[in-house]
């Protein structure tokens, strides 16, 4: 049988796997998308030829699919408890050179053979269904697989706005050979732009340029600072500055590439390494003699120093004298050269962004224009905060995976689900991150220093440098085993295609959103805007019900739609208490909009406001509506709450606190917090937090300083399990607290503590002590020795806080348990 993939599925070999007999997919114009099936037979069959047949439907459009024969990886051990084990399908093998091969289509009796199909849309792509079929024969029959495509009515940018930087490494054979006075070179320049081309169709930047060395054209430019084996070009010697700039001005005008890095060199003085400025303004200076407000070399570009690369403390003072050189080397340009008639080009050259692979240390405040933490990092609400911070104050942000994490964040690791790879892209979006940073695409090789040459790793056979995490560092794969000359292209890239694609739907609704912004006279937080299915998919940076995924994707283009007809949909917070939310539907005046429960209609800037009242109840609850523009539908469907439970703020007790109310609101003030948990609210009853999935804490924080509130519950026989904590200050409303025994962050006195799946074990060992099911104490605990921003914990501090507490609540999950907490019903069974 030939059965359809989810997007987002990764099959073994032979696994046994519920496929369907439709396979859906959706898109944008301009999109690429991915078709995913997979053939099985009884007895052994030979592909003869696979087809992508025209779609039917409003439109009629010439498509030239791409396809591709899975070739599988053995896995010998997963990189986490979310990792497969055995022939893992990752490496996407053009059909023509499969079939080229002996045997090379040949499918074995009862495994799994995937097949995937690539196209894109074109961008003129008319809005609509449309049927199609996958035909798949062999030499013994015909197999069909009919294919649902929905086209939204909305295009991509045809200009990659991604930014991503994905290394391509290479031998250093100077270095190898040690032979110090050969001219440096790095990868051969045809193969490097193999690489580079082949991440560019998938939207992604290669970290750096193809640039082709002036002293032996076979190779691509780099300097004599390359000390090591196995790396990037540092940077270009001077005689390949005119090769740079040619490479430069085919990129800027290219609207494939996102980003590029730009080249310095390196000189070292007793040991310390530091960029050469003298070469770096040289550099710099040809780079604006060659630019125009038309053609702008720097509006691309940013550096990445990769020997201050996550620095630990020590090498703190190296960071800020690296940082604050390349800065002072761009002002001085910025005052040297003519900008006549290209205004634009100075403004670009002083916005070049520093990315450096750290988190915020205060250290280096200052100095480091632009962090780039790790994606886990953004999971902590300490860092969140702390971060949100620094980028008032003007700094930018990137963020990279590197080993870990490992899924369910992001990740890039070949055995774990391919939602990993896809994520964070709508992540980047929700979080407001600018920048996705890989260290390298082909690290399929490593310096042995003792017998000082290069091991070649067997990667198909399962033969990884990082043991714990699969396929790190390799998203392509040497073609040489299939008898193709260049690299072949993994299941991972497509799902980091993909990702970048729902990034790019991301900047459409925000500049959508912007614009309406002006004609409603209201803000639109586009990072907001999707909160209520955000919150089902996600928590933090991690994924917790996959299911969800395509529902937030769905909203997320129907948003787009929506928008582009002037229409804007803001969904209030839930009031628990009187189980009501409020929508309101923004929409041109005059518009006609249907939808249950309206409330009230005013004017709002150049259109109107439509409030609806929508009842919670116990289930998820959507809000279905219509707006008729000059008589054209625009469809509403938005998820607006999950069942929500709320708790009585006025039976909590105090110890170390007062609660106070003033007029609606209640106020909690602090004695002060000289340890870790001493100011508390306790709630007393009997709680059955079997479906629970999330705390919601609604406060205001009154003082400078932010702190931490960690939720702590009492089960019958008095044993305690931390829920998790939340971070309350001037700027948050809303804390949500999710509870998923597997990934809380609840402690604090250690830097492991703030990692989350690190103590899976004893969470899971001190779950099933608990009695979830007979909840008898819910403990708010106010806390203040949270470090913002740092891994270093903060010394606990003397002092005392005041907040408004707005509501306390807790969310149910309804249709299923995202979570699978097996052991939740094992406990429950043995208990009864």
């Amino acid at each position: 049988m030939l059965y359809a993939l989810k997007e987002t599925e990764k099959i073994t070999k032979y696994g046994k796997y519920n496929g369907t007999d439709i396979l859906v997919l959706s898109g944008a114009g301009g999109e690429t998308l991915f078709a995913h099936c997979a053939l099985t037979c009884d007895g052994a069959e030979r592909v003869r030829s696979v087809e992508m047949r025209p779609f039917r439907g409003g439109d009629t459009w010439s498509l030239q699919p791409e396809i591709f024969w899975e070739e599988s990886v053995r896995i010998r051990q997963p990189s986490c408890s979310y990792g497969t084990m055995g022939e893992v399908f990752d490496v996407l093998l053009p059909f023509s050179d499969a079939l080229a091969r002996e045997n090379g289509t040949l499918v074995e009796a009862k495994a799994n053979q995937p097949i995937l199909i690539s196209f894109i849309l074109p961008h003129d792509a008319e809005r609509g269904e449309y049927d199609g079929e996958i035909a798949v024969i062999t030499d013994k029959c015909e197999y069909l697989l009919f294919v649902r495509l929905t086209v939204f009515g909305f295009s991509l940018s045809k200009r990659n706005n991604a930014r991503s930087a994905f290394a391509v490494w290479y031998e250093n054979e100077k270095v190898i050979e040690e032979t110090p006075d050969a001219p440096p070179h790095g990868e051969k320049y045809d193969t490097y732009l193999k690489y580079y081309e082949l991440l560019k169709k998938y939207r992604i930047s290669a970290t750096e340029l193809p640039v082709r060395s002036a002293r032996n054209g076979e190779y691509c430019a780099a300097c004599d600072a390359n000390i090591f084996a196995f790396e990037p070009r540092r940077g270009i010697s001077p005689e390949d500055t005119d090769n740079f700039i040619g490479a430069a001005k085919i990129a800027a005008a290219d609207d494939g590439v996102a980003c590029y890095s730009l080249p310095y060199d390196v000189v070292v003085t007793d040991g310390v390494p530091a960029v050469d400025t003298d070469k770096l303004y040289a550099l710099l200076t040809a780079m604006v003699n060659e630019s125009d407000d038309t053609l702008d070399l720097f509006e691309k570009a940013y550096f990445y120093v990769t020997f201050i690369d996550e620095p630990s403390a020590a090498m703190f003072p190296l960071v800020r004298s690296v940082t604050d050189s390349v800065r002072e080397t761009l002002f001085r340009v910025a005052k040297d050269c003519d900008f006549t008639a290209k205004p634009k080009v100075r403004r670009s050259l002083l916005s070049v962004e520093n990315v450096v692979p750290s988190w915020p240390e205060e250290k280096l405040y200052g100095g480091v224009d632009t962090w780039c933490p790790t994606f886990s990092g953004w999971h902590a609400p300490e860092f969140v905060c702390g971060m949100r911070s620094m980028i008032d104050l003007g700094s930018r942000n990137w963020w990279y995976g590197c080993v870990s994490p490992w899924y369910p964040f992001p990740s890039y690791h070949l055995d774990e689900p391919l939602l990993g790879a896809r994520s964070e892209g709508i992540l980047r979006g929700l979080f407001g991150v600018e920048g996705n940073l890989y260290w390298a695409v082909n690290s399929d090789r490593h310096y042995d220093k003792e017998n000082k040459k290069m091991v070649e790793e067997d990667v198909y056979g399962g033969d990884f440098f990082w043991k714990e995490s699969n396929g790190e560092g390799i998203l392509t794969f040497d073609g040489r085993r299939f008898g193709v000359s260049g690299p072949l292209a993994s299941l991972r890239l497509a799902a980091v295609c993909q990702g970048h694609q729902d990034y790019e739907y991301f900047l459409l609704l925000k500049d959508r959103l912007e614009k309406l912004s002006l004609d409603y006279s209201v803000s639109f937080d586009a990072q907001g805007y999707l909160r209520p299915i955000a919150e089902k998919a996600f928590y933090g940076t991690a994924i917790t019900d996959e299911s969800k995924f395509t529902v937030l994707r769905r909203e997320l283009a129907e948003s787009i739609v929506a928008a582009r007809k002037g229409v804007a949909v803001q969904i209030g917070d839930p009031d628990a208490r009187r189980r009501l939310a409020e929508v309101t539907v923004y929409a041109p005046a005059g518009a006609k909009v249907c939808g249950g429960g309206l409330l009230k209609i005013y004017p709002a800037g150049s259109g109107e406001a439509h409030v609806f009242a929508v009842e919670l109840g116990k289930s998820d609850v959507y809000f279905v509506a219509e707006a008729e523009i000059g008589g054209e539908i625009v469809e509403i469907n938005r998820l607006v709450s999950p069942p929500v439970v709320p708790l009585d703020i006025g039976l909590f007790e105090t110890e170390r606190c007062v609660l106070e109310t003033r007029g609606d609101r209640v106020y909690c003030r602090t004695d002060g917090i000289d340890n870790d948990c001493a100011p508390r609210l306790t709630l007393n009853g009997s709680f059955d937090f079997t479906r629970l999935d999330s705390v919601i804490l609604e406060t205001q924080s009154l003082v400078a300083e932010p702190f931490s509130l960690s939720v702590v519950f009492v089960d019958g026989k008095g044993r305690n399990f931390n829920a998790g904590y939340t971070v309350a200050d001037k700027e948050t409303r809303r804390a949500r607290i999710h509870f998923n025994p597997a990934m809380q962050l609840n402690g604090w006195r250690e830097v492991k503590h703030t990692t989350a799946f690190s103590h899976y074990d004893e969470q899971t060992a001190a779950m099933n002590a608990f009695d979830i099911f007979d909840v008898r104490k819910i403990i708010v605990e106010i806390q203040a020795a949270r470090e913002f921003c740092s891994l270093a914990p903060r010394q606990l501090r003397y002092s005392a806080c005041t907040f408004a507490i707005d509501g306390v609540s807790y969310t149910e999950w309804t249709d299923k348990n995202p979570h699978d907490y097996a052991f939740l019903r094992v406990g429950k069974e043995a208990k009864s």
